[in-house]
């Protein structure tokens, strides 16, 4: 009786996959017998082989992200496959996992199982900012506006809405389009409060809501908007002498930073001492 092979046959196989979006499908197991006659001795000497393991949906699992071996070959194979799909993708991908004993005719066998991947909503990102406006800018005028992304949409997932939020409106508020305007004029003041740092959150409206923080930092812009202040100067001298005195020495400027202060003589008068 002239032999003939026997196809291989799995044991166990892999049962359909449900994932979430970002994951792995982690090792799975199967096993096969190499002549389906349960370990016989006429094809014992076979070797099984793994003829290749690929996606039906490349764009959401590539066959170079999947990873099969047959650990053992002899007589009964077993084998571990994972497939990791790529990041904030979701949807179903068939895997087909296709073994052969190496021996010619009806050799091959093949393993169809599905992974399914589930999306989950990604957090926004904000990144730290750096803004400037005039000190004593009035209420309403636009600072700048707050910088955020989000990855949605992305494969089947639907385009999301941001909204934002201060740690501390005081000073400054923010609009739902991430404008952040002066709301307190009397606190934009440079000699008071040169810089502020303002936490904000932006957050999806995706399911749950995802959010992520960053500081905003607004510098003022100095002005000179306070008037400098004189003080009377007294000085004594006596009789056919001279005596020489600074009089901007004792008088101030209030703006910040300091700001040069020259003299201008309005009117010059002197006195003569009748005895």
């Amino acid at each position: 009786m002239t032999p003939v092979n026997d196809v291989p046959a799995f044991l166990t196989t892999v049962s359909n996959q449900t994932i979430l979006e970002d994951g792995d499908t982690g090792d799975l197991v199967f096993t096969v017998d190499e002549d389906n006659q349960g370990g016989l001795a006429n094809e014992d000497d076979q070797e099984l082989v793994l003829v290749s393991a690929t996606s039906n949906n490349t764009a959401l699992i590539p066959n170079g992200s999947i990873e099969a071996a047959i650990t053992d070959g002899t007589t009964f194979g077993s084998g571990t496959i994972k497939a990791t799909p790529v990041a904030n993708r979701s949807g179903t991908a068939t895997i087909a996992v296709v073994v052969s004993d190496g021996a010619g005719g009806t050799d091959e066998v093949t393993m169809l199982f599905d992974v399914t991947v589930t999306a989950v909503n990604d957090a926004p990102t904000v990144d730290a900012q750096t803004f400037d406006v005039d000190e004593n800018a009035i209420n309403g005028t636009i600072v700048n506006t707050v910088i955020a992304t989000d990855i949605e949409p992305v494969g089947g997932e639907a385009a999301q809405t941001l909204s934002y939020s201060l740690d501390d409106t005081s000073a400054f508020s923010v609009d739902a389009s991430g404008v952040i305007k002066v709301s307190n004029v009397a606190l934009i003041d440079f000699e008071t409060t040169p810089t502020f740092s303002l936490v904000v959150t932006v957050t999806d409206d995706g399911t749950p809501n995802e959010s992520d923080t960053a500081i905003i930092t607004i510098d003022l812009n100095p002005l000179n908007d306070n008037d400098p202040v004189a003080i009377i100067d007294e000085v004594s001298v006596d009789e056919l002498q001279t005596v020489n005195f600074n009089v901007l020495d004792n008088d101030t400027d209030p703006d910040l930073p300091a700001i040069s202060t020259t003299l201008t003589v309005v009117e010059a008068v002197s006195y003569t001492h009748l005895r």
